[in-house]
């Protein structure tokens, strides 16, 4: 198992890496090295770390709660996984990605409007209802009242 395609926010998220073999096909285990995740997104101030831990010879990653849920809901976060080697501290990436963070559907009291389509759905929906409203009339390009001309949109 290697980190999912998505998270939820407020929710422990834990995935499992496995032992690999670097470029000169030496083991690339939790003996050998620490792994690193470090999440981002293009907002001023949003990252977050997750370091794993030893997990047989791979490495157990934990984004705990606490720190999902200090993670704004967006599609667009991207994370790198870095290791390094303990004998001599050399950095080499062992992945890298983008991942979701959708939001948390937990509550206090009454439940507010929650809209989960993505920005995308919504889009194409609102292009749906545009065009359905120029197909029956509900839209005018321009009109004139002095000698009262009307022209609407011919999708």
């Amino acid at each position: 198992m290697a980190i999912p395609p998505s998270i939820t926010s407020g929710v422990d998220a834990v995935w499992v890496d496995a032992e690999t073999v670097d470029v000169f096909g030496d083991a690339v285990t939790s003996a050998t090295h620490s792994l690193v995740y470090y999440f981002r997104l293009n907002t001023q101030s949003e990252g977050v770390t997750a370091t794993a831990v030893a997990y047989n010879s791979g490495w157990k990653t934990t984004l705990t709660a606490a720190v999902s849920g200090s993670m704004l809901a967006d599609p667009n976060w991207f994370f790198q996984a870095v290791l390094t080697k303990i004998s001599d501290s050399t950095v080499q990436e062992y992945s890298r990605g983008q991942i979701e963070v959708r939001p948390s559907l937990a509550y206090a009291g009454t439940p507010g409007a929650f809209d989960g389509r993505t920005q995308a759905q919504k889009d194409l929906d609102a292009v749906k209802a545009a065009s359905r409203s120029i197909v029956s009339g509900g839209a005018v390009s321009e009109y004139k009242i002095g000698s009262r001309n009307l022209k609407r949109y011919d999708l």
